[in-house]
């Protein structure tokens, strides 16, 4: 019995030690490590909200961290003090924005050990859009039929199907800090049968997204707005990844 609990209590150990071991690992690879990746994203919350989820993804296993707390940076400068962190799995942390924040690019951590360690997290550009609260108001939402979205050889291509329910509009919307890469935008309604609306998306992404700063990838946040007499709603949101094959032109 005696033997039997501490060859049990030597497991432990051995599993603590082994544990330790992956984590200092983990950390003697983040540490260091420099994301080059830019992200342009909409912040679009409720009026009457303030908080938002956000994932952060890095290039090991940020479980193996136990981070305990975290605060957002932007260069050597706390811009967001103690996020709630929702979970961590893998390569993702999971956190909320208690509030706005424009920018951030780096995460400082607490460990379980009382260690803290400073994280590049790659450059975050943060747009906000307040949203009305339309279910709140018994306000109806423009359902979805079908969306399709793909970005290839440096140019952008999205149709989206609404079903017309009311005299609302839809919009686009992309955060501002691209706009100047952007060119040969066309963005169109064609009325269906069935009563359903197509509103279909063309324009062209410079490589110069990536060029000017020299990045490895760019994401950015491309949202269609319900506009139903002023009051705005964002019915769907899409991630674009952009990297250097993006715009590599088969001959």
């Amino acid at each position: 019995m005696v033997l039997s609990i501490l060859f049990l209590l030597l497991g432990c150990v051995d599993k603590g030690q082994e544990y330790d071991r992956q984590e200092q690992e983990v950390y003697e690879l983040l540490k260091d490590y420099k994301i080059n990746e830019d992200n342009y994203l909409i912040y679009n919350v409720l009026i009457s909200e303030n908080q938002k989820k956000l994932t952060l993804s890095f290039p090991y296993k940020i479980e193996t961290l136990n981070i305990e707390k975290m605060s957002l940076m932007q260069d050597s400068k706390i811009v967001l003090k103690e996020t709630p962190i929702i979970g961590a799995l893998e390569n993702k942390i999971t956190f909320k924005l208690t509030e706005y924040i424009p920018e951030f690019n780096k995460m400082k951590a607490t460990l379980e050990n009382n260690k803290i360690i400073i994280l590049d997290t790659g450059q975050y550009f943060l747009e906000k859009f307040e949203e009305f609260d339309y279910p709140k108001n018994n306000m109806e939402v423009a359902t979805i039929i079908k969306s399709h979205l793909k970005f290839e050889n440096g140019k952008l291509i999205s149709t989206t199907v609404f079903s017309k329910k009311d005299e609302s509009k839809i919009e686009l919307k992309f955060p501002k800090k691209i706009e100047k890469y952007i060119s040969n935008l066309s963005f169109k309604k064609e009325e269906l049968e069935n009563i359903t609306v197509k509103y279909s998306l063309q324009c062209d992404i410079s490589q110069n997204i990536l060029l000017d700063k020299n990045l490895d990838a760019v994401m950015v946040d491309i949202s269609l707005v319900q506009n139903n007499k002023g009051k705005k709603w964002s019915v769907i949101k899409s991630s674009v990844p952009i990297q250097s094959i993006d715009y590599t032109i088969d001959k």
